[in-house]
């Protein structure tokens, strides 16, 4: 019997002073409700479909959103899915850092 395995990607980055996020996968099939989200707050809720800043559908924008936050380090970021049972599951998750494009710390206006 042969596994699998399928690569999910969002990337966080800076373009014109805001938090662009891109996403993409090589899976045959669609995450069941996917959506990519910004949290508030310093960390990643216990559940995924809480404390969002921002959210959009993953079938929006074509993998690349223009959040309209303005970039910092320290944003939350990930791509969330419905599980068989219906509960929000991460995907991925991703913090911003210095590395994806200035290093100033984000804020929450």
């Amino acid at each position: 019997m042969s596994v699998e395995s399928f690569d999910w990607k969002l990337v966080a980055s800076e373009k014109q002073g805001n938090l662009w996020l891109t996403w993409s996968t090589n899976a045959p099939f669609q995450a069941k409700n996917g959506e990519i989200r910004v949290y508030k707050g310093s960390g990643f809720p216990t559940k995924p479909g809480d404390d969002n800043k921002k959210n959009t559908s993953d079938k929006n924008h074509d993998g690349s959103w223009d959040t309209d936050l303005k970039w910092g380090t320290g944003w939350h970021c990930a791509w969330t899915a419905d599980n068989p049972d219906g509960k929000k599951v991460y995907i991925v998750q991703v913090i911003t850092d210095n590395t994806m494009g200035s290093n100033v710390l984000k804020s929450e206006n």
